[in-house]
């Protein structure tokens, strides 16, 4: 918001052959709050993501954010029974994927919504609530809940606050000097910390993002 606010037209994303500036970023993130809002998701809920890299999912992190809820990020490695298991552990309350992983989970057990704007249960189909959405952040909240590789023994999830993230774009800020009209190669999955590491360093200076899917 701040990177909205001091350079509207930066480019914060590029994602394919669109480049997003960052008050359009701000724009789409507090319209898709607005949309978990409308769905029911509040302060201290859950909601998975299950989906490659896109201007859409990163949006969708940060409007998890600005309602107090976290994000539960499924690493497409790993299998469906997987997916489930990690969707029940967490308790998530909605599950956001791609179109591609649409189909992916038969007889879900909560809200399916596609992140995409051409799918038929887009969740740009649902009309935002009209309700403000906080401008502040509390920093110790839970923002997400990452499942480790699992190699001893079935996957982890592990619980990281926004603070969490903050200083590890600061650290990582003063040790590789990041500037405005940069930009960084987001070439990790944001189903990992070093994705989502990325955005935050980004947002920090206000430079840009390259998304690699």
């Amino acid at each position: 918001r701040n990177a909205a606010l001091n350079r509207p037209g930066a480019v914060a994303l590029h994602d394919g052959d669109r480049s997003i500036s960052y008050i359009e970023l701000d724009r789409l993130i507090v319209g898709q709050a607005r949309r978990l809002k409308r769905l029911g998701i509040q302060s201290g809920d859950r909601v998975g993501i299950l989906a490659r890299n896109s201007a859409e999912y990163a949006a969708l992190l940060f409007a998890t954010s600005r309602l107090g809820a976290s994000a539960v990020l499924l690493n497409l490695r790993h299998s469906t029974r997987e997916w489930k298991n990690m969707l029940a552990e967490s308790q998530a309350s909605l599950l956001l994927v791609d179109a591609e992983h649409h189909s992916t989970l038969d007889s879900p057990t909560i809200p399916v919504w596609v992140i995409d704007d051409d799918h038929s249960d887009s969740i740009s189909r649902i009309v935002p609530a009209d309700e403000t959405i906080p401008k502040d952040i509390d920093t110790e909240q839970e923002t997400t809940v990452m499942f480790t590789s699992g190699s001893s023994g079935k996957p982890k999830g592990v619980i990281l606050t926004y603070v969490n993230h903050y200083f590890n774009a600061l650290g990582s800020n003063e040790n590789i000097p990041l500037q405005s009209g940069d930009c960084w190669l987001l070439s990790l999955p944001l189903c990992h910390v070093g994705g989502i590491s990325i955005l935050f360093r980004s947002a920090l200076v206000g430079s840009s993002a390259h998304i690699m899917r």
